[in-house]
């Protein structure tokens, strides 16, 4: 029920009583539903040290790869570049890493090497992170706002030729043509 409601507060553009709602449903559950919220709505705020608190927690309550990915980018948000490196490492790793969690983890990564003035390195995870969503696209439903962002950073970092390539090696499989529309 709190969660429902902070969700709806956060919706109707009430961020205060979107977090109080959620932070009581914190404390009632032991579910990671409530902090995953609060660090999205602390990352979409720009608030590094609820955002880095909120996704431990998370982490705490639910490890894996996901909110592994959700620590390094309050990490990276808190500008803890170390720690950010090495939590989205610790998620690509993972057996457990869905194939659009790894097209999340290296747009991260790519992020991560843009803050570190690295624009090789961004540019060569944005690509990866295109790779990666072209392959969850065959495998499952498109993230469209996922695939968006991917295709932002890869256009971004001047890799859009390489992703059309990649594009021309599946042309009428399944997704392809939402990974093509995003990337024009």
């Amino acid at each position: 029920m709190l969660l429902e409601l902070g969700d709806r507060y956060w919706a109707l553009g009430l961020p205060a009583a979107a977090r109080s709602a959620l932070q009581r449903a914190l404390a009632q559950t032991s579910d990671a539903a409530p902090a995953l919220r609060l660090t999205d709505i602390a990352l979409a705020q720009g608030d590094a040290p609820a955002a880095r608190a909120f996704a431990a927690e998370a982490n705490k309550r639910a490890p894996g790869p996901a909110t592994k990915i959700l620590l390094g980018r309050a990490q990276l948000l808190a500008g803890e570049l170390g720690a950010a490196r090495m939590s989205l490492s610790v998620a690509l790793d993972s057996p457990k890493l869905t194939a659009w969690d790894r097209a999340r983890a290296h747009l991260e990564r790519s992020r991560l090497a843009d803050a570190q003035s690295d624009a090789q390195g961004a540019a060569a995870q944005a690509a990866a992170a295109f790779e990666a969503a072209i392959t969850a696209a065959q495998k499952t439903a498109p993230e469209l706002p996922l695939v968006e962002e991917i295709a932002a950073a890869v256009v971004a970092h001047g890799r859009a030729a390489d992703a059309m390539a990649s594009l021309d090696t599946v042309r009428g499989q399944p997704g392809a043509h939402v990974c093509a529309a995003a990337l024009l």
